[in-house]
């Protein structure tokens, strides 16, 4: 893929948000998107997949990229600017492939910003389902805004630096079936995989107002789920809400799952 499909991607949500909601589809493809796209509240953005892409056979982890997919490219070397996607109110990303085309097997890797996020404002709602994040620097920002009731279900990523991390939620969200696990670079022994076992870390909660976590396993990272106060990242909380400054770790409930290949199978900070 070589034409930016930005443009013709958030014109077609865009649309759709302006007839009240709905679904705008993806079908299979590589789509190259050169800047960012933000899903409108009350639309889902759905590709090929009804189920998480992967491939386990030997010497092809993860690829070839087939289904509905998205080629990241923006912010290479900026970590703390615009996620690649960006949901509202209701929106959904469901059913695709995500993949950085210019990202290294190297130590360290190309460091970007969070894949998938919520922004300024916040969002009630959004959710993620059936996706494969293959070689993401850092997956899904749920913490940064309030981020209530989120749902993630059947998300696989190879996250290099950090996994999920929620905070700001003052009602109850909800991961089923995510996989943190090294798909796209599987040697334990390469300079990525070393990167990863020394700095990455998987699951990271801060404040919650319950959070349910049913079947989510993380492998490979230095720490596999991280408890924490408010604004453990050093991200700006410009906007952020001042009645969930500096409270306590919330309540996460886990079920199922587990960690494996782990520098600190869990840590508590505060």
């Amino acid at each position: 893929a070589k034409t930016d499909d930005t443009v013709a991607f958030q014109k077609a949500m865009d649309k759709c948000a302006g007839q009240g909601g709905g679904i705008v589809e993806v079908p299979t493809g590589k789509y190259l998107i050169k800047t960012h796209l933000v899903i409108p509240a009350s639309v889902t953005l759905e590709g090929s997949w009804r189920a998480p892409a992967t491939s386990l056979r030997p010497g092809a982890l993860g690829e070839p990229l087939t289904g509905s997919v998205l080629l990241a490219v923006e912010g290479a070397g900026k970590a703390d600017s615009t996620p690649f996607i960006i949901l509202r109110t209701n929106s959904t990303l469901k059913g695709v492939v995500i993949f950085y085309p210019e990202q290294t097997k190297t130590n360290p890797p190309v460091a970007y910003p969070w894949t998938v996020a919520t922004g300024p404002g916040g969002a009630d709602n959004p959710s993620i389902i059936d996706v494969l994040m293959l070689n993401t620097y850092q997956a899904v920002d749920f913490g940064s805004y309030e981020t209530a009731r989120h749902y993630i279900r059947n998300l696989y990523a190879d996250a290099l630096y950090r996994g999920i991390y929620i905070d700001q939620c003052q009602d109850i969200g909800r991961l089923e079936n995510v996989h943190l696990f090294p798909f796209w670079d599987w040697s334990l022994e390469t300079p990525l995989r070393k990167f990863v076992y020394e700095h990455a870390e998987g699951f990271i909660f801060g404040r919650t107002d319950w959070q349910l976590v049913q079947d989510c396993f993380v492998a490979g990272f230095k720490v596999g789920f991280r408890f924490t106060r408010n604004a453990p990242l050093g991200v700006s909380r410009t906007g952020a809400n001042p009645d969930l400054k500096n409270l306590p770790t919330g309540n996460v409930l886990i079920t199922g799952g587990g960690a494996d290949l782990l520098t600190q199978i869990g840590r508590a900070h505060v």
